[in-house]
This record gives structure tokens, sequence and C-alpha cells, in this order.
């Protein structure tokens, strides 16, 4: 139920005029936690950085975090801090965040704004920049149109649109970092 951004759109800002192209891996799947992903971390990560000349990891999660099936989240609030901070010791490579967007489940957007708060914290204590969505998709009417007419959790390609809007710029500034 996480948002999967095009790998293409930082790719192809990415590669022209001078700039180290970029080779990205998506390694979600769908479905997943935070948990679940830290897990696989130390695993499928390295192998995919061990030729690259300035590896990096984006990571994202949440809207699996926060679902609640049987009366339980499927992550507790400190499961998902807990898998920032193991994959952040599990990976010796820059690492950026970002945050969950909103969805249409009032319930669940109050467990998401508390989780985008908590993430973006252990963000900033772990050194690590993070980039939140959960701020310009509860307010924007395209996003609230794009997956109210989707699956109220993922969006349409206008949706996509709007966080690669937000995304991208600051995935590319970090990688010129």
């Amino acid at each position: 139920m996480t948002p999967r951004l095009s790998l293409g759109r930082p790719r192809r800002g990415s590669s022209h005029r001078g700039r180290r192209p970029l080779s990205p891996y998506n390694l979600g799947i769908r479905g997943h936690t935070g948990p679940q992903i830290a897990a696989r971390v130390a695993t499928e990560v390295p192998p995919r950085l061990a030729r690259a000349t300035d590896p990096r990891l984006v990571v994202s999660f949440g809207a699996n975090d926060t679902r609640e099936v049987d009366g339980a989240r499927r992550a507790t609030l400190a499961e998902s801090l807990t898998a920032l901070e193991d994959i952040r010791s599990a990976i010796d490579v820059p690492l950026l965040v970002v945050g969950p967007p909103a969805v249409v489940d009032a319930a669940q957007n109050r467990r998401l704004e508390e989780l985008d708060a908590a993430l973006h914290a252990s963000a900033e204590r772990l050194g690590v920049p993070y980039v939140g969505l959960y701020a310009s998709t509860s307010t924007s009417p395209l996003w609230e149109r794009e997956i109210v007419d989707s699956d109220g959790y993922h969006p349409g390609a206008e949706g996509y649109g709007l966080l690669a809007e937000i995304v991208v710029p600051r995935v590319l500034g970090w990688l010129r970092t």
C-alpha cells in the first residue's frame, strides 16, 4: 500500500550534462512493512551496491505499517522506528528516508501522521535527510481525487506526478552532495 515512485524520473534528472547516471533498483514488495524491509536490507542491498562508485539508499515505508488487521497495527510505531534504525545500521552508505503519503481512511491517516512525525524525528536524530509527504498529500485536492478514484492508497498518473514534484528535487539535491 505504499506508493512507488517511478525510478525513471530521478534517473532522467541526473543523467545529462555531465551528471552521473543512476542505476536504481526497486526492492519494494507490495504489502511489506518497515520491519520486513529492514529484515531484507542487509542481504539484498549490498550485492546491488558492490560496484557502485557512489552508493546510496532511499527507503520509504508507512501505510503497510499503519494498516490495522484484526484490530492491531501490522507494525507498531516502535517497530517502524526500530526498522529505520536497523536499516541505518545495516548499510554503511548515505541514506534518505521518504515519509508516507495520506490515504483515504481517516483513522489510518491519523496513524500515518503520527508515523510521519516520528520517522522525521528519528531521521533527524540519525542524521538522515527526510522527505515528508504526509502534509502535502493530506491537503491536496489532486491527491485526494487520485486516491479516491483508485483503491484509496495508490494514485493515478497525476498523483504520481505530484509525488515526483515533491520527492525528485530533494533526491537530486541529495545526490549532488
